[in-house]
């Protein structure tokens, strides 16, 4: 029997440990079988584990032979605090995971995303024609974007001093330049509006920010992009205004921000299941496999878009996919409509706890529980 699991980060462990106590579990019920894990990234409501894309990014070198004699790593381009620009060996492929401020717990939004702007740069400098940056729902500092351009454009803007007096003219000009030859796509984990009672300042609320503040910023944003829209749109020929889309609001308005500059925008499953070759990879080993299992963190209202993609290729293939969460609060009856086999939780009571409270909780004793669990599935499930 061969065994396909993709995973992700779980409560304390990375994906790397995750992979290699499961393997391990399994095959102390079942020696004879054929066991392979792959790192992924499922974006949740809560925000992207930390550490996953990397993972995801040092496979795909592996898997695809990227690298040389000389070179068998990922490439630090650049770094600032605990964020890091990385290159695949051939130098031309470069990726920028966001995650690392998702802001989860905070809710202080000031701050300015100059760091991005700064990064961006830095790839041009080494060379890089594509540039694939993964952007959180919520984002901290949340600034619609506006420190990042002027770090790229060298003119000095700060989101919370909105003027019309500022020359976004020439600032959209010099931007254009520089960023002309870099392919940039950005990719996200869910949608968020950028206006609006569905949108982000709203969003923030709902999650304990003040409602004053919420208030203005929801002024300074609809500003802003009633001033970058009139610069930027026009030379883009846009069907519809970027603000209006359904990811605008992503990653504190990175989402339209960067559709405003003409990059590619994805839902980072469908980027990574699609043309991109890490779902060559996965196709492969659905193809092998008798069981596909899907070990993942905390989910909450919606299923993570990953595993929606994995239980149709599963569903295509006629393959049982069962699903392992640290906490989902799945009903028996739900399962058929997701297309899962089966569903089972490390921690069951945590499945209805308020959002504030998963982000807070701190985790102990995985290791023993994801091993029990995956014994307790390889004796079910193995034939």
């Amino acid at each position: 029997m061969h065994i396909f699991t993709l995973a992700t980060p779980l409560a304390e462990l990375d994906t790397q440990k995750v992979m290699e106590i499961s393997r391990s579990a399994w095959v102390s019920q079942r020696p004879t079988d054929t066991y392979c894990a792959l790192p992924f990234v499922a974006g949740t409501q809560l925000g992207v584990q930390i550490g996953s894309l990397q993972q995801v990014y040092a496979h795909l070198v592996k898997d695809l032979n990227l690298a040389q004699a000389d070179s068998t790593r990922l490439k630090i381009l650049w770094s600032h605090e605990s964020l890091t620009l990385y290159a695949l060996p051939d130098a031309t492929h470069g990726f920028l995971d966001l995650s690392v401020y998702a802001g989860n717990t905070k809710l202080e939004l000031a701050g300015s995303t100059a760091f991005l702007g700064d990064a961006i740069l830095a790839a041009i400098t080494a060379g890089l024609t594509t540039l694939h940056i993964h952007c959180p729902q919520f984002l901290q500092p949340t600034d619609l974007g506006i420190g990042m351009l002027g770090a790229i454009s060298g003119r000095e803007l700060e989101f919370r001093r909105f003027s019309t007096a500022t020359n976004l003219t020439d600032i959209a000009s010099s931007i254009r330049k520089k960023i002309h030859n870099l392919h940039i796509i950005f990719t996200y984990d869910y949608p968020l509006p950028l206006l609006g009672l569905q949108g982000m300042a709203h969003a923030w609320s709902v999650r304990g920010y003040d409602m004053q503040k919420g208030q203005e910023l929801e002024y300074l944003v609809s500003s802003w992009t009633r001033a970058l829209d009139k610069e930027f749109s026009s030379s883009l020929l846009l069907n519809s205004s970027p603000h209006k889309t359904s990811f605008a609001g992503v990653g504190g308005g990175l989402g339209y921000l960067f559709s405003l500059l003409g990059c590619g925008i994805w839902v980072l499953d469908d980027y990574l299941l699609s043309d991109f070759a890490y779902g060559n990879r996965i196709q492969v080993e659905i193809n092998r496999a008798d069981l596909v299992l899907y070990i993942t963190g905390n989910i909450r209202q919606d299923l993570p878009l990953g595993l929606n993609a994995i239980t149709q290729r599963c569903e295509e293939a006629a393959l049982p996919c069962v699903l392992l969460s640290n906490s989902a609060g799945f009903r028996r009856g739900d399962l058929p409509r997701y297309g899962l086999s089966g569903s089972y939780e490390l921690r069951s009571d945590m499945a209805y706890l308020p959002d504030k409270d998963v982000t807070t909780t701190p985790f102990t004793g995985t290791e023993a529980l994801l091993t029990q669990r995956i014994q307790q599935l390889a004796n079910t499930w193995g034939w």
